[in-house]
């Protein structure tokens, strides 16, 4: 997986994650912008209902932080726009600002919200034409409303994102008639969960909680063996209060995992690499963060000959150390290697050394850090990790 860095924000995500494949000659390490900061200045038509031919000319004044999706409104993070159709007469969602004025505002998600809830069925993901994958012409309903300026593929687009996918449908109500079953399973999730981090009402909002993946028959195999013979958690949470916290108390534990999955060249997912993610309550969460910290301390430190190093990291990975890590940390150097190793992960420019890993310990790596961010430039491949154990 390459990474991409907005050159505005300085947001780095995974090409994979925000869908993009620029053109060879475009320079995305240092010319990407992000869509976010693509829009700012930009003047976009928007609805507030379902299939509204009511169109809210409306300008993004400055970058979104705010998502629809959770009740996370802080930070910088890869965002998309989420529409309220597929096609090319689709408009991106707008509602009234929280504190009750007549100001409208255009729904922009998080890329991880997005990206999960689309995983669960209550999203899908669009081409800037209004196509998406799987696209029948015999649609149920029919769109008939001008098409959308912001359809338009152009050039500049296409050399930026290529083929890329830039916003998300989400299920509106719709407001003369009766809605269809994936908007049913929307409108009944946020009637029947709620949000343990924020405790939040959805009905009225954008906002979807899902639940705590725990035991669910969707959950990683290698976490199921984790929790025992339990049944299934029935906690719900936002992604991105379970991931960045509520009102900006950022968690002490990892409760969202995600692993995109490794396409091929023609952009497919390969065999056995497919999407992992999950998202666990906090008392859930602490028994995988106990188990991964367990494991990391298993690791066994192999004895390089040629630098008399007792590591597999090199010299110039030091960078990668956890800035936690302090002179009156009790910990032995395979704890620093399993750190230094976790911070590898989020950088593009990692290297390991030539020294051979064991199949048993490219097992336990696979498992340690499944559902994380991978850097494929590593030596150590993915090419026989345990990602088929997924169900």
């Amino acid at each position: 997986m390459n990474f991409v860095k907005c050159s505005i924000c300085k947001v780095c995500t995974h090409r994979e994650c925000v869908m993009i494949n620029p053109s060879p000659d475009f320079n995305y390490k240092q010319d990407f912008v992000c869509y976010a900061c693509a829009a700012v200045g930009k003047t976009f038509q928007a609805v507030d209902k379902h299939l509204s031919n009511n169109f809210y000319e409306i300008k993004q004044e400055k970058r979104p932080t705010e998502c629809s999706l959770c009740n996370v409104s802080h930070g910088l993070h890869a965002m998309f726009p989420l529409f309220d159709y597929h096609g090319k007469g689709a408009r991106q969602i707008c509602y009234p600002v929280q504190d009750g004025g007549t100001k409208m505002v255009l729904a922009w998600g998080h890329a991880l919200c997005a990206l999960t809830l689309a995983n669960a069925g209550h999203l899908y993901a669009c081409y800037k034409d209004g196509d998406y994958l799987g696209m029948e012409d015999d649609d149920n309903e029919v769109d008939v409303r001008p098409p959308n300026p912001e359809s338009v593929i152009t050039e500049a687009f296409q050399i930026m994102y290529g083929d890329a996918m830039p916003h998300y449908r989400y299920y509106l109500t719709p407001i003369d008639r009766p809605p269809c079953d994936w908007t049913k399973a929307v409108i009944d999730r946020k009637r029947s969960l709620e949000c343990v981090e924020c405790k939040s009402d959805d009905r009225k909002s954008m906002r979807i909680p899902v639940q705590c993946v725990a035991n669910h028959p969707s959950e990683y195999i290698g976490h199921k063996k984790i929790h025992g013979e339990e049944d299934p958690c029935k906690a719900a949470l936002h992604v991105g209060c379970a991931r960045w916290g509520f009102r900006g108390k950022q968690p002490t534990i990892e409760q969202v995992y995600y692993f995109p999955g490794i396409v091929n060249d023609d952009g497919s997912i390969k065999s056995n690499y497919d999407t992992v993610m999950g998202v666990y309550c906090k008392s859930h969460a602490l028994k995988l963060d106990k188990e991964r910290k367990f494991k990391a301390k298993q690791i066994p430190v192999v004895e390089d000959k040629n630098t008399n190093r007792r590591n597999t990291i090199n010299k110039s990975d030091d960078m990668y150390a956890s800035d936690s890590l302090s002179d009156s940390d009790d910990m032995s150097k395979t704890d620093v290697i399993g750190r230094k190793r976790k911070k590898n992960i989020n950088c593009t420019d990692a290297v390991v050394s030539d020294t051979k890993i064991e199949e048993n310990r490219r097992y336990k790596w696979s498992e340690l850090f499944i559902g994380q961010q991978f850097c494929l430039r590593s030596k150590f491949t993915l090419d026989k990790w345990e990602f088929d154990e997924k169900l």
